[in-house]
């Protein structure tokens, strides 16, 4: 038995697989499947709560042009002073902040008093301003606007490597790229806090007026933004209906203490040729506004529903203690199946961890965790292949020393069966037997009885394997075969008798040569038997061996025998007949009925004629005068015999009975057999 994996070696190979796994986690491929399943979990995992205090003015194509015709046909950018009475409407109605996403960098081209207009109106309450601060671009507002009290917040938006928005920080599913992704899932977190990552002298819009608003209140760090839905999940108003005094009349309740977020919606076309700043979400494909991600990342904020990367250092432990204990349990489970279902299961552990996580604002990478419990259910399930095959190919090279192929490919497959045990079954058992071949090896040196029993034998194991036959043992010159084991053979006596038949033309041919040289004929009996059996690996523990055994297999060989009394080279039992399909048992014709030694019931044994069909006629007349004791009859039609076929074999045993007065006897079923004392 081989011995155990030490506890050592087995922890070393999982660790190795743990490593390997994290190295493959921080892959693009795997870094995108891992974001993708975050995605499902935002969009799956809705914060439940309401949106009312959040308000979003729309800039879109309706306000565009209604907008320009109220304005003699000017289009976009409007005039600051737009722009005043829109924030005038606003802060009369009692909104709480109002803020722009729209950069306000340039003097207004309508004039200086376009721009004191807006200041003006910005003194009237908490007015926020975008700038632009980003690692490729530095845009502030106009410093009069700043003057005037209008507080910057940062409208920049930083991707993750898909090109999606999660957060409005640089807060992200994992850092960006192979090396700093590695180091993260690792553990070594600090090495990278503040590298090459880029940081704003200015807040995001949810900072700055969370911070200005509540400045007596303690909000957590921004983190991933919770998206409150698909796009357009924010109450909604547009453009024109905020400036016009006649619609927002109407309207004015529905800002009363609101956070009001003004800036390009999806359907605003700003430009001749593109439409406003869009992007990507974890609700994708459908893209969303600017303003709106601003809006969702101000109602994480508020309603504390930021959500936050599971720290390195954490993770990294739970992985690793994770990856060894579901190491060693997949390890002590034996079946591929049963590996594979506790995988399944594993996995989904790792999700159902995942999302419990996530209520609790918590984000756990899972698909590295999903692929160390993959790759190592693929090593321990690709080892135990390796390790079964290499046991198969050892038992594999013993086997087929001395059981045929089938038989070895039979026990192969169920190696349960190598255990001492056996079946019954419906058998065909053939015996092949050298008649006079003690006395030739008795006159022939052993350099010349070897070679030649080697020939024959090795001659008719082919017949035998080319007739689907499996070969039980060589008894000296002698073989014994037999069909319907390992495998069932619905013809196997069809087989048994085709491949009898074939055996003893090859031994004819060899005969041919061997005459043609000099070197003495051989001669060989055949005798089939069907019937039922035990046949299995039996032996000892010291030897097995894949055999049959019974009355079957006896009476199988006594039938071999029996060919010495009548001459014949090829005998069959009445049930092999049975057994056989019409034309091949049609050949047949009965020889004699007998008894054998050690078997009480009478046999009847049958033959094929070959060329001599007319005398196994008359000889089978001769068998039913007996049967009908009408011994006149019989009489006659063995004188007829002894005059047209003296050479016909089987009437020597018959002549012989009758000179030696012997008659035959009669079973209970009133037909006459005779008996043979030897074997």
């Amino acid at each position: 038995m081989a011995e155990a994996p030490s506890f050592r070696r087995v922890s070393a190979r999982l660790l190795v697989i743990a490593v390997v796994s994290l190295v493959i986690s921080a892959t693009d491929v795997i870094q995108t499947l891992d974001r993708n399943l975050y995605d499902l979990h935002q969009r799956q995992g809705l914060p439940a709560t309401s949106l009312d205090d959040i308000v979003i003015v729309g800039i879109d194509d309706i306000s565009l042009d209604i907008m320009s015709e109220n304005l003699d046909g000017l289009v976009w950018p409007f005039p600051r002073a737009v722009h005043a009475q829109i924030i005038r409407n606003l802060m009369n109605a009692g909104a709480k902040v109002v803020f722009f996403d729209v950069l306000f960098d340039l003097p207004s081209g309508h004039g200086s008093n376009d721009d004191d207009l807006l200041a003006e109106a910005i003194r009237l309450g908490s007015v926020f301003l975008a700038v632009e601060d980003s690692p490729n671009a530095m845009t502030p507002m106009l410093p009069k606007f700043a003057q005037a009290g209008a507080m910057p917040a940062n409208i920049y938006l930083p991707m993750d490597s898909d090109g999606v928005i999660r957060a409005v920080s640089h807060d992200t599913i994992h850092p960006f790229g192979f090396l700093k992704t590695l180091i993260y899932l690792f553990g070594l977190e600090r090495l990278i806090i503040g590298e090459d990552a880029y940081t704003s002298d200015f807040l995001s819009p949810a900072e700055i007026i969370s911070q200005t608003e509540f400045p007596d209140s303690s909000f957590a760090d921004p983190g991933l933004i919770s998206f409150f839905g698909p796009p357009g999940s924010f109450p909604y108003f547009s453009f024109f209906e905020v400036y016009d005094p006649v619609l927002f009349g109407s309207l004015a309740t529905e800002f009363k203490n609101k956070f009001v977020l003004v800036g390009a919606s999806s359907s605003a076309s700003i430009t001749p040729t593109a439409a406003a700043d869009m992007f990507l979400t974890p609700h994708k494909p459908n893209w969303m506004p600017g303003v709106e991600i601003h809006a969702n990342a101000l109602a994480s904020l508020l309603k504390s529903e930021f959500r936050y990367l599971v720290p390195s250092l954490s993770f990294v432990l739970v992985f690793f203690l994770f990856s060894l204990l579901f190491g060693f349990l997949l390890n002590r489970l034996s079946g591929p199946w049963t590996a594979m279902a506790l995988s399944v299961v594993g996995i989904a552990g790792v999700e159902i961890v995942s999302l419990g996580l996530f209520q609790f604002k918590y984000v756990l990478p899972v698909i590295p965790l999903a692929l160390v419990v993959i790759l190592l259910w693929a090593e321990i399930t690709a080892r135990r292949y390796l390790k079964e095959r290499d046991e198969k190919l050892l038992v594999k090279g013993q086997l087929f020393q001395y059981l045929p192929a089938k038989v070895a490919r039979h026990v192969l497959a169920q190696p349960q069966r190598l255990a001492m045990s056996g079946d019954r079954s419906r058998l065909t058992i053939l015996f092949a037997d050298l008649a006079g071949f003690t006395s030739l090896s008795e006159s022939l040196g052993a350099g010349e009885i070897v070679p030649i029993l080697q020939e024959h034998l090795g001659g008719m194991t082919e017949i035998i394997f080319e007739h689907e036959g499996t070969l039980d043992k060589y008894l000296g010159d002698g073989i014994m075969a037999f069909w319907g084991a390992p495998e069932q053979q619905d013809d196997q006596a069809n087989l048994a008798l085709s491949a009898g038949k074939e055996m003893l033309k090859q031994l004819e041919l060899h005969n041919r040569v061997r005459r043609s040289v000099g070197k003495p004929a051989l001669k060989m009996r055949v005798g089939i038997h069907t019937g039922d059996a035990v046949v299995g690996n039996i032996g000892s523990r010291l030897f097995i061996d894949y055999t049959a055994i019974g009355d079957s297999v006896n009476t199988a060989s006594r039938i071999e025998g029996v060919n010495n009394f009548f001459g014949t080279t090829l005998l069959v039992s009445e049930s092999t007949r049975a057994a056989l399909s019409q034309p091949q048992a049609a050949e047949l014709r009965c020889v004699a009925r007998v008894t054998v030694k050690n078997r009480k019931s009478p046999l009847s044994v049958f033959t094929l004629p070959g060329d001599d069909r007319d005398s196994y006629d008359a000889l089978e007349n001769y068998l039913a005068a007996l049967d009908r004791k009408d011994m006149g009859s019989a009489q006659r039609t063995l004188d007829g015999l002894s005059g047209s076929s003296a050479e016909f074999p089987p009437l020597v045993f018959y002549l012989e009975r009758k000179q030696a007065g012997e008659f035959p006897e009669y079973d209970k079923d009133g037909l006459a057999y005779f008996k043979l004392e030897s074997k």
